[in-house]
């Protein structure tokens, strides 16, 4: 029986990507596929079903006040690779390790050990670069990471990448991989049908403008931007006898001060919802709404939101902040727009939705025409010459 490894030093139930993989491995013939992760959300219902995955849970390090990382980063990284050491007894013998990056440490020197004790191949898949998140946070170390990072590429066996930009500079790192795009799973469709259901069960007015975005509620998402657009568009909302409910899905850190901050505005025709669903849910209700919002700005300025993604599987207009390479994904009059601030949010809301001098619906189809193609077949073309060989 052909075992696969998939290891993800976060939120399994967070990790669609992942998830999209362990699903695909797990189809192959006679396969087994072994989860590594936090399992603190539901994991897609395909993998909870299946008979094939079996679930290793890591369990996370105490969640600790920002200011003291310095000093609980190394115990952090002993007690996650303690865990990850006692696998090695567990985990039998298998042809691949599959291990998302960032987060590099303990996660990359850890499976590169696991695939020369135990296997046959170890295939990174790069979301981001670790070392630029630590350098924007501003913390010591991210030189050091930065080496192990690429000394640890130019080991694996294989490396897939979400963007050709990525691509390009792994090369100049002398890593060679492959791209695959991120692309939402069957889940992500127009789902307009649903919007009574959602209304009822969210307590929203169904007639409303309903603008989605997703976040994790860190200092990396500007999402405050979100409240600043609303401040400036409320007013006129009111003289266009128009109103506009802005769905913010996710957990974090910093959730319960905007919601405060929002009650504090009193606004008159924008209400704000908070829901967290299960994924399945999350899907429904994405499709049944007008627009999505995101607010990704990648540290290294080499990744792509897979929130936006899943905002065009839903056949939804696609409004993201602007970045380097953000033009991978949204290509601007075609399947959304593109923004630098939260005036310029406004008046692409406007535009769309108050005055309709921007065809929404030309771009809606247009959306939909892009995530027409879903992860199984792209996994098909591009990621399984790489990690299956």
């Amino acid at each position: 029986m052909p075992e696969y490894v998939v290891v993800v030093l976060g939120d399994l139930g967070r990790s669609p990507r992942m998830q999209n993989h362990a699903v695909c491995l797990s189809k192959l013939p006679n396969a087994r596929v072994h989860l590594v992760g936090y399992n603190e959300s539901p994991l897609f219902k395909e993998l909870q079903e299946s008979k094939n995955v079996v679930i290793h849970p890591i369990k996370p390090f105490w969640n600790l006040p920002r200011i003291l990382f310095p000093i609980y980063a190394p115990l952090k990284i002993l007690w996650l690779f303690f865990q990850l050491f006692l696998l090695i007894f567990t985990l039998p013998r298998f042809e691949l390790v599959l291990a998302q990056n960032p987060p590099t440490i303990p996660t990359l020197p850890f499976c590169w050990l696991l695939r020369v004790i135990k296997g046959k191949r170890f295939v990174i898949d790069w979301h981001n670069l670790g070392w630029s998140i630590l350098q924007c946070n501003k913390s010591r170390g991210w030189k050091v990471l930065k080496f192990l990072e690429y000394i640890t590429g130019r080991w694996s066996d294989g490396n897939i990448t979400v963007t050709n930009a990525l691509q390009a500079h792994l090369r100049e790192h002398k890593i060679e991989s492959a791209v695959v795009y991120d692309k939402p799973s069957n889940l992500f469709k127009p789902t307009r049908e649903l919007r009574s259901k959602y209304a009822k069960q969210l307590n929203l007015e169904e007639n409303s403008i309903w603008i989605m975005s997703s976040t994790s509620w860190t200092p990396d998402e500007d999402i405050d931007m979100i409240n600043r657009t609303a401040e400036i568009l409320d007013k006129e909302l009111g003289e266009k006898k128009k109103n506009i409910t802005f769905i913010i899905s996710g957990k974090g850190p910093n959730q319960r001060a905007f919601i405060q901050e929002v009650k504090g505005r009193n606004y008159m025709n924008i209400d704000f919802c908070y829901p967290f669903l299960p994924y399945e849910q999350y899907a429904e209700l994405l499709g049944s709404c007008d627009a999505g919002v995101s607010l990704h700005k990648s540290s290294s300025g080499f990744d792509l939101p897979m929130k936006g993604l899943d905002m065009i599987g839903a056949g939804l207009p696609l409004l993201s902040v602007r970045y380097s390479c953000i033009d991978e994904l949204v290509h601007e009059g075609v399947d959304g727009l593109l923004f630098n601030d939260e005036q310029e949010l406004a008046n692409i809301i406007r535009s769309c939705f108050i005055e309709k001098t921007i065809d929404i619906e030309k771009i809606r189809k247009g959306s939909i025409e892009a995530g027409a193609e879903k992860w199984a077949g792209l996994w098909e073309r591009a990621a399984k010459p790489v990690l299956i060989v």
